[in-house]
């Protein structure tokens, strides 16, 4: 088989399981404070950079 079709879909009939919504709202919410810390030049830190300039 070199494709895959899938007939009749929609997207409303997908549904995820509560635990897998939780996990990819904490994934996001993490991504999102790792771009929150920024240098005195306004780049982006990520987050081990930003405790060893708050360390150092």
């Amino acid at each position: 088989m070199s494709t895959l079709e899938v007939s009749n879909f929609h997207p409303n009939k997908v549904m995820v399981h509560p635990r897998v919504l939780e996990w990819h709202n904490n994934m996001e919410c993490e991504m999102l404070s790792d771009q929150m810390y920024v240098d005195d030049e306004s780049e982006a830190m990520d987050r081990d950079e930003s405790r060893e300039a708050y360390w150092t």
